[in-house]
């Protein structure tokens, strides 16, 4: 909060995103604003409506989708426009640890864009969820792991990751879940020899930084925006600069994204020795 006026950023309660989700379409911040959040007051009763909130002053117009922006996804409503899921009936896997009104909202917006929500019945959640995959078209997790969704991978059915449901919505196409590597579910516990150690990036902006970001994330390693003596790689777009040339005196390795990339589709640690992973062409920006 300290540092809002000068990051210019909205710091909002988790309400804002879940109702914004829930709507179909980015919702103003106003009421979810800390440090004192209107939706959080005793005895104050918000109307979501067509145009969005109305309490009073604080009713604002639907704004136009140009305005919304985000790395994952926007909430413009064009899934809900096409109608993309068709009837497909979709499985939210309890992998995805979502709370109760987390899982309400994505369970709206899949019925908003035409789909069919299953759920999955049972006092045992492994066994019932396993069941439930036979009544699913779409099944949704994290993890490439678990009777069901080894069951939903023989099948045939669609598996991807709440990131793809939400690009598959917001965009009003339905997207191969192996389109990108965030789509698809990723093993437990990270990539082994990457697991814990830290990992920086140099020389990208962006939305291609974020991208890096996630998938080291994925991989279960530690992003550091700065570089040191612990870092075990440098993922650079271009060289040289500064930060690669303290790495090289380090004796840190440095490599461009492609070697991040190949590490979470074998899913193990890769040499960083192939010319591929550390030839830096002169003119050339990864």
């Amino acid at each position: 909060l300290h540092f809002a006026p000068h990051t210019h950023m909205s710091i909002v309660t988790p309400h804002w995103f879940d109702d914004s989700v829930r709507l179909g379409r980015r919702l103003p911040e106003t009421p979810y604003l800390w440090p004192d959040p209107v939706v959080l007051r005793p005895g104050v009763a918000l109307t979501l409506d067509e145009d969005g909130i109305n309490n009073g002053d604080l009713k604002r117009k639907r704004p136009r989708t140009s305005d919304i922006t985000g790395e994952d996804f926007n909430l413009s409503g064009a899934g809900e426009k096409e109608r993309v899921w068709e009837g497909r009936k979709v499985l939210l896997s309890r992998s995805l640890e979502l709370s109760e009104s987390q899982r309400g909202a994505v369970e709206a917006g899949i019925k908003r864009s035409g789909g069919v929500v299953v759920k999955a019945e049972g006092v045992d959640g492994d066994e019932a969820e396993e069941k439930a995959v036979d009544t699913c078209d779409v099944f949704v997790t994290r993890w490439r792991s678990g009777k069901a969704y080894f069951k939903a991978a023989r099948a045939s059915r669609l598996v991807g990751t709440l990131t793809w449901l939400f690009s598959v919505e917001s965009s009003g196409t339905l997207h191969s879940p192996l389109d990108s590597l965030l789509w698809y579910p990723i093993p437990r516990g990270g990539i082994p020899g990457l697991a814990g150690c830290e990992i920086s990036i140099t020389n990208y902006t962006g939305t291609a930084r974020d991208y890096l970001k996630r998938l080291i994330s994925l991989a279960g390693a530690k992003f550091t925006p700065s570089l040191s003596m612990d870092n075990k790689v440098l993922i650079a777009g271009f060289q040289p600069s500064p930060k690669t040339t303290r790495a090289l005196a380090w004796s840190i390795p440095v490599v461009n994204h492609a070697w991040l990339e190949d590490c979470i589709v074998e899913w193990r640690a890769l040499t960083v020795g192939l010319e591929r992973y550390v030839v830096f062409p002169p003119g050339i920006d990864f």
